[in-house]
């Protein structure tokens, strides 16, 4: 395996630290929630948040937001090969919140370089546990603030970015700064290095289309799950009615600005197979390992930490395959914790798992 250097990953994301504990079916009706739903916070939410660190004692404080999620599991399995292989731009506010969200990151490896407002709070997400449900409240705040032009483009943080080989994000900052994504998907193409995108969510194929559709000529590796695929093709004219497959096929053929790298759609389909598409055809289509129920503590994270492990294996010159499996067992690893977290003494046992 090849090409580890310090900082040889650069990803761009909205920052939040997620306050996770196990609540009451009465604290989910006091705010209006639902198990086993997602929602920004409005108004009425805002006190939650403090509740839950007074009133649940287990309430835990763990980095959050898709991106760095992924970014945080790709440290980690990585390790030792190369302290600080990834580096982690987003915003956030000047108190508390942000300390610790630091210093947790800090402690996984990764290198976080925050845009810090005084105007916002750090962005959270109360993540109330109700038995194996999850109701997920996300207040974005100061991670809505990102800035390109002050901090992106800064002499600090654009020698991250030349420094880096390949660079990610989820689909989530085109809702804060498309303009920094799109900087750094052209830089890519222009120095011929990795840009990876995910579409993330099904609101954001729909209603950020135009954002997105600038950035898929630079993506080499385009990744997302059956129903984002399904959500892509209706808005950009793909396949209707088409399979998840049929989908990868066409969307690995769209317009690419840098040919002389392939690009890749790598979607996963919960227990069905694992499909990668290249140049019109499905190159590989890998199953999945199924867990006893009883294993499973949460699925919120999977997508998440898959593609942590694919972007592991990706950094470090193995084969596709090689960075599936690796996404797999970061996968398979993650539904059986609570959230986005993983234990050091661990890495070993998932590297096996992932034929490493």
């Amino acid at each position: 395996m090849s090409g580890l250097s310090e900082g040889c990953v650069f990803a761009l994301g909205n920052p939040l630290l997620d306050i996770s504990a196990e609540v009451t079916p009465e604290f989910l009706d006091k705010y209006g929630l639902k198990s086993n739903n997602a929602i920004l916070a409005g108004p009425e939410h805002q006190p939650m948040y403090q509740e839950m660190i007074d009133n649940c004692p287990d309430h835990m404080f763990i980095p959050g937001g898709a991106t760095l999620n992924s970014i945080r599991y790709c440290q980690w399995l990585i390790g030792e090969n190369q302290p600080l292989a990834c580096s982690f731009v987003g915003c956030v506010g000047k108190d508390a919140y942000a300390s610790t969200l630091r210093d947790l990151c800090v402690a996984d490896g990764v290198n976080v370089q925050f845009y810090e407002v005084d105007s916002h709070p750090t962005g959270t997400c109360a993540v109330c546990i109700t038995g194996h449900d999850r109701s997920l409240v996300a207040n974005l705040a100061a991670a809505d603030l990102y800035n390109k032009d002050v901090h992106l483009k800064s002499d600090e943080i654009w020698s991250l970015v030349t420094k880096a080989k390949m660079f990610y994000s989820a689909g989530f900052p085109l809702t804060v700064t498309p303009d920094g994504m799109l900087t750094l998907a052209e830089y890519a193409c222009a120095n011929d290095k990795i840009y990876c995108l995910n579409l993330s969510a099904e609101f954001i194929c729909q209603f950020f289309q135009e954002p997105m559709s600038k950035l898929l000529p630079y993506t080499d590796y385009l990744f997302g799950n059956e129903t984002e695929a399904a959500k892509f093709s209706e808005a950009n004219g793909g396949p209707k009615g088409a399979d998840t497959r049929e989908i990868a096929k066409w969307a690995s053929t769209l317009p690419k600005a840098n040919e002389k790298r392939s690009r890749f759609v790598v979607f996963t389909q919960g227990l069905d197979p694992v499909i990668v598409a290249s140049k019109g055809e499905i190159v590989l289509d890998v199953a999945v390992s199924k867990l006893p129920k009883d294993q499973i503590v949460d699925t919120n994270s999977a997508g998440d930490s898959f593609v942590g492990g694919f972007l592991a294996g990706l950094a470090q010159g193995c084969e596709l395959s090689k960075c599936v499996q690796l996404g797999q067992a970061a996968a398979a690893y993650c539904i059986q914790k609570p959230g986005s977290v993983f234990v050091k003494e661990d890495r070993e046992s998932v590297l096996s798992k992932a034929g490493f």
